[in-house]
């Protein structure tokens, strides 16, 4: 359990409160998708980390801007020595999104060329920092002046203002009309047909998040004789099964480089937590650089406010982690059972303003899709998720 210092401001976070997110399909509407804290509390089967370790950590569910969260043990990642705590919130999301693109749906080498567009927000920074590291030749694409001089000083080879001048004419100059290796299209402006068009032959178009003119019409011409790949990649959607290699992945191959000093979080403003209005709006209206507009920090919870409040987090834990009694799907969890932790809410919720992550009574298996595999390790066989640890606490 983390006790909250700052959370993450993130382009997901708006989306969900708009409800237009797919996350909010998946879990509960919870706002907060990386932070960082103090641990206050360790589950029994935890070995990586201690009581009063600093740590930021991605939370797949939300419950960032909440003052205390509970993330499983491979979510976690300790801050290494001279990033302030506020700051670490910049990083795990940028750090999965940044490695999940470039290194599992792309093959990053020295020898590649990549254009990075909105190369100064603060998934594009870290991406920035990465392929530079790699020896790749980067070119970043922005739209304000003051964009231009964050990625310069960030070691890009080729920075552009897209507002100014035709991105796809300059990399054609820049490369001989060949062309760049990678694109990692970070923006959602409509720029698929520039990015095939300046896309070199075998190259790769990853883009994660929806375009302005989400269709478009595709010269498949252009892919067939490149042989180009265009890919989606949206570290969110990801099924959690499928995240846990990039997780481990990013611990052992990414985070060193936080550490060492090469890869940095840059951040945009830090906004208190009863700014997170104004975090957002600023957000909306792009005015930023770095991660998103800042960090929205959270506010400290007294121990006097909830006694045993670590005991009560760590068993509500428990009960989100066991299978759920075969008897109780039965009846299709018409409300037979009333959790005394939800109160049949599906919400375990604690003072004014948090919300765990708890699931519903009646929320589905997220991992074999509510269709009660027997092999399945979250709902043995019954197609929903946990309820209660042991037996349950109200009968009626």
């Amino acid at each position: 359990m983390i006790q909250v210092a700052a959370a993450g401001l993130d382009i997901f976070d708006t989306w969900c409160r708009e409800g237009a997110s797919s996350i909010s399909s998946l879990f509960a509407k919870q706002l907060g998708y990386e932070c960082s804290g103090n641990i206050v509390a360790i589950g029994s089967k935890v070995s990586k980390f201690k009581e009063g370790d600093e740590v930021c950590a991605i939370l797949g569910c939300g419950g960032g801007y909440a003052e205390f969260v509970v993330v499983p043990e491979s979510h976690a990642l300790l801050i290494p020595s001279g990033v302030p705590l506020v700051l670490a919130a910049a990083l795990p999301l940028a750090s999965h999104l940044t490695f999940y693109t470039l290194s599992n749906l792309t093959d990053i080498t020295a020898d590649k060329s990549v254009l990075i567009h909105e190369a100064a927000g603060g998934v594009g920074t870290v991406a920035l920092q990465y392929a530079k590291h790699v020896g790749c030749e980067v070119f970043a694409v922005v739209g304000t002046e003051q964009e231009l001089q964050v990625c310069q000083k960030l070691g890009a080879t080729f920075s552009i203002n897209y507002k100014i001048q035709d991105f796809c004419e300059r990399v054609k100059a820049e490369t001989g009309e060949k062309g760049v290796d990678i694109i990692l299209d970070l923006s959602g402006r409509d720029n698929f047909q520039k990015n095939l068009c300046c896309l070199a032959r075998d190259g790769s178009l990853v883009t994660t998040r929806h375009h302005v003119k989400s269709q478009v019409d595709v010269d498949l011409s252009i892919l067939v004789e490149k042989n180009t790949s265009v890919i989606g990649g949206n570290f969110h959607s990801l099924r959690f099964p499928l995240r846990r290699p990039i997780q481990s992945d990013v611990a052992a191959k990414f985070w060193p480089l936080i550490e060492a000093g090469h890869i940095k979080p840059i951040i945009g403003k830090i906004f208190n937590f009863s700014e997170a209005q104004d975090a957002h709006r600023a957000l909306e209206q792009k005015r930023k650089v770095g991660a998103g507009a800042g960090r929205v920090r959270a506010s400290k919870l007294e121990s006097s406010e909830s006694p045993n409040f670590a005991e009560r987090m760590e068993r509500a834990w428990l009960i989100s982690q066991q299978p759920r009694p075969i008897s109780c799907s039965s009846c299709n969890s018409q409300g037979h059972v009333e959790c005394k932790w939800c109160s049949g809410t599906g919400f375990f919720i604690i003072g004014d303003n948090m919300l765990c992550q708890v699931p519903s009574r009646n929320t589905t298996c997220v991992i074999c899709l509510g269709k009660g595999s027997a092999c399945c390790s979250d709902c043995k066989g019954t197609g929903y998720r946990a309820k209660w640890l042991g037996e349950p606490p109200v009968s009626k």
